[in-house]
């Protein structure tokens, strides 16, 4: 017997395997059931309501089973809930402090970066107003010389403001999208300048407009259908 076995009720398995067989019984009568006839109809209404009444019964069995079952699960979370809140607020609290300061010295990277990009963006556009003012004087030679020192010139080599290794832990960048302006979306899509399955149908809200408006639903797109459901009582 396996540990998750040994949890289950003995009472249990002989519950479960008497309602299957009931559950079978019902299944080969229903699986040669077929309804030609008004007679037939109202012989499946019968037969469809011995089912529900044999589905309510078997589901009342399971729950006498598993409620106990549940209510001990449910005091065993709610015993280890305080705890478990502890160490997850710890956790984000660590997690924030990493993350803002992991940021921050990539921030600074990229800004001495930038900064050192624009030094000698001006260092070159320097190089070259020295250079035409020495062409306009016709020293060519002297203007050559000067744009050649500009574009050898050694590039400096900024030290990368990443944060140190930390034991157990990774930082890995996550790209995700965020919609900004969703009509502009909507009118991007409808251009045909990305896939419709950008967008998710709201089916719960349609249904509820269904449901409430019924045959006189007016939606482009989309049309009200009524199916029938048979109910077993």
């Amino acid at each position: 017997m396996t540990e998750e076995q040994a949890l289950i009720p003995a009472a249990a398995q002989q519950v479960a395997d008497k309602a299957k067989s009931t559950a079978q019984e019902l299944w080969d009568r229903s699986a040669v059931f077929t309804v030609t006839t008004d007679d037939e109809y109202v012989e499946g209404g019968n037969l469809l309501t011995e089912v529900a009444d044999a589905r309510r019964a078997h589901e009342g069995l399971r729950m006498s089973i598993t409620r106990p079952m549940d209510e001990a699960k449910k005091r065993v979370m709610e015993l280890f809930a305080p705890t478990l809140d502890i160490i997850a607020d710890a956790e984000r609290g660590i997690r924030g402090e990493m993350t803002t300061y992991h940021d921050k010295r990539q921030a600074e990277a990229r800004a001495a970066a930038a900064a050192a990009e624009a030094e000698a963006r001006a260092a070159r556009e320097a190089a070259e107003a020295e250079a035409a003012e020495l062409r306009a004087a016709g020293k060519e030679d002297e203007a050559d010389a000067v744009v050649y020192e500009a574009a050898t010139a050694p590039v400096a080599i900024v030290a990368t403001a990443e944060p140190p290794k930390a034991a157990g832990v990774s930082a890995t960048g996550r790209w995700q999208a965020e919609v900004t302006d969703k009509l502009a979306l909507i009118k991007f899509i409808a251009e045909g300048k990305a896939p419709v399955g950008w967008l998710d149908v709201n089916m719960p809200a349609l249904n509820a407009e269904a449901k409430s408006k019924k045959a006189e639903m007016a939606v482009p797109g989309v049309r009200a259908v009524q199916k029938t459901v048979l109910t077993a009582r």
